[in-house]
């Protein structure tokens, strides 16, 4: 999706988390890295496959901050060899400020070597 499309800006992290996907029968449980964060969702680094449609359930802090997200989320797209978009539902608002707050801090300014 292209940039002026998305409703949060993202930031790359490196962030654990456990997850919990409870459309499975029985639910799976299993860990992953949020290699990317917004406000709306996140790019999960996983060895698990992810189908799209599944339901997560998913436990983590960001750094330097004490109190545990607890959420749901949707697999929206998987992304070859890397893992899978998913789109954070219900977040409360108090939660969406604190994950907005954290990314506008961690945005990349420099475009890198791929500009």
């Amino acid at each position: 999706m292209p940039p002026s499309r998305r409703r949060y800006p993202r930031a790359e992290v490196h962030i654990i988390t456990d997850i919990s996907i409870t459309s499975a029968a029985p639910p799976t449980k299993g860990r992953g890295l949020f290699a990317v964060l917004g406000g709306g969702g996140a790019l999960i680094d996983s060895d698990i496959n992810y189908p799209i449609g599944s339901l997560l359930l998913l436990h983590f802090r960001l750094p330097d901050d004490p109190e545990e997200f607890c959420c749901q989320g949707v697999v929206c797209n998987e992304v070859d060899g890397r893992g899978a978009g998913v789109e954070f539902l219900g977040l409360n608002p108090h939660d969406r400020d604190r994950l907005t707050t954290f990314v506008a801090h961690h945005v990349r300014t420099d475009p890198g070597p791929l500009g």
